[in-house]
């Protein structure tokens, strides 16, 4: 398996997680938010996802990268119930399941294609 796929994998990952810092630190609201270390903890985590989407983009197509930017989504709204203790209805694990259906085609397709 292609290298560039673990870099992905990683920048999606490090999105969420960005993502749920920076949730965390805006709950400080207002200018407050910018003493928070959970949202110059996401900032650095988006810095980190860009630089590892970059270098992935170097050694993929765009058209076989970008269906990673959905798995961002998944761990975002894996992160909401583990993290933040957000609540989960059927529909939206429906909209999970087929998120990642989206994504194992377009892999498995863009794989064929290399």
């Amino acid at each position: 398996m292609n290298s560039a796929y673990y870099f992905l994998t990683l920048s999606s990952a490090t999105a969420a997680v960005g993502q749920i810092l920076l949730k965390l630190g805006a709950s400080r609201g207002g200018w407050e938010i910018l003493k928070a270390p959970q949202f110059w903890g996401g900032g650095f985590c988006y810095f980190i996802s860009f630089v590892l989407w970059v270098y992935a983009l170097s050694k993929v197509e765009l058209g076989m990268a970008y269906p990673f930017t959905a798995l961002t989504f998944v761990m975002v709204f894996l992160l909401s119930f583990l993290v933040l203790g957000e609540s989960v209805s059927r529909m939206e694990l429906l909209g999970i399941m087929l998120i990642l259906s989206g994504f194992l085609v377009m892999f498995k397709a863009g794989q064929g294609a290399a």
